[in-house]
Parts: C-alpha cells; sequence; structure tokens
C-alpha cells in the first residue's frame, strides 16, 4: 500500500467503491511520480498540504500540481508555482448559468456570443485556464473568478489580473487542459506527466505511464 495512514482514511470515507478506487489511485500516482523526482519510496513521500488544501512536499526545491477528470490525470511540475487543471468537456453541462454567474465581464461577452457547441468548448477552456491559476496561486475557489480574466481561444493568455504568471494548453482530444506558471511558461521546463490513467487497465484508452 502506497498511501499513508491519513490518505488510506481519507479513502475509506468514500462512500461509493468507484471514488474509492480513484482517489487511492491517483494519490498513488502522485507519490510514484514525487518518488521518483526525490530518489524515494513512493510511501515515504512526506506530503503535507497546506490550509487551503495544497498539497506539498517540506523543504523540495520545486512546486507540484495534480489534476483529475473522471479517470485521467494530469501531474505538472515546475521551479516556479505551478497550478494545473484538466477537465472532460461534457456535451450535457448546462455551461451558460454558471459563466454568467462566475466568470469576469469580459469572458461572458466572449461567451454570450457564441453559439452552444463552440460556446461549451470555449467554456471548458476558460474554466480549466482559471482553475489552473487559482491553484497555482494556493488559494483555489478562494479567489473569486471574476477578479482576473483570461480568454477562450488560443493561444492561451491572461488578460488581466495575472501579473508576473502565464498560460499553456495541452491538447488531449474529449478534454480541455491548462497549466499556469509564475514565469512565462515557454521559458520554464515543465516536469508534465499526463494522461495519467487511473481507471481499470482493461478499458484504458491511453497508455499508463
Amino acid at each position: 500500500m502506497l498511501l499513508d495512514p491519513a490518505e488510506r482514511e481519507r479513502a475509506r470515507r468514500f462512500r461509493q467503491a468507484m471514488h474509492r478506487r480513484r482517489f487511492t489511485v491517483r494519490r498513488a500516482r502522485l507519490r510514484q511520480w514525487l518518488g521518483q523526482r526525490l530518489n524515494l519510496a513512493p510511501e515515504a513521500v512526506p506530503i503535507v498540504t497546506d490550509a487551503m488544501g495544497k498539497p506539498g512536499v517540506p523543504g523540495w526545491d520545486r512546486y507540484f500540481s495534480a489534476s483529475h477528470s473522471r479517470d485521467t490525470m494530469l501531474i505538472v511540475g515546475a521551479p516556479v508555482p505551478v497550478g494545473c487543471d484538466i477537465e472532460a468537456i461534457d456535451p450535457a453541462f448546462d455551461w451558460r448559468p454558471v459563466a454568467d454567474r462566475l466568470f469576469a465581464p469580459e469572458e461572458r461577452r466572449t461567451l454570450q456570443a457564441l453559439a452552444d457547441e463552440p460556446g461549451r468548448n470555449a467554456f471548458f477552456q476558460c474554466w480549466t485556464r482559471k482553475e489552473a491559476f487559482v491553484k497555482g496561486l494556493g488559494q483555489g475557489l478562494a479567489h473569486p473568478l471574476d477578479a482576473f480574466a483570461v480568454n477562450c481561444d488560443s493561444p492561451p493568455a491572461l488578460l488581466r489580473g495575472g501579473d508576473g504568471w502565464s498560460l499553456a494548453a495541452i491538447d488531449l482530444p474529449g478534454h480541455a487542459v491548462a497549466i499556469a506558471a509564475k514565469a512565462p511558461c515557454d521559458t520554464v521546463r515543465l516536469d508534465i506527466q499526463y494522461p495519467c490513467w487511473t481507471g481499470p487497465r482493461d478499458s484504458s484508452p491511453h497508455p499508463v505511464p
């Protein structure tokens, strides 16, 4: 078992077996990734979580971020603060009310001008970029999503409220994937592992790293 006692207890609190499995595999994957970089056994990696829920390794001079959507996981490491987000694009998701309630005015104007299908794709691109940024800040959704603005097309960019930060995107069919770094992304050596499949091996559409 690669998880520590607190992680195993957290896994046990999930009511559904699928959610227990996903959490257990995701945490094990993260420990394996960290262990390879720290030259430690995965179970020996000292993962701590701060008051905002952001995980880290005490004394390590690098930053990392992890995200998951259903059975797919993304892990990103960098020498500067970094955040990432991955979301499966759900064709049934009613995205307009969420954008109207949470997004910045310039983002809402862009999305309101789009028809449903292109608008849905643009919404998920916008959402992952915003989520990656607030995760990089270490504040999660405690940082108001309308306090800054991103674009919804390519190349990804912070339009307002993200001084010193930059965005990058990853092309993964059926998903929106974004990375935020406190430096120009094209000048930072990003250590990226994706897609990291956390579902049953016999049904995986992606190779397991």
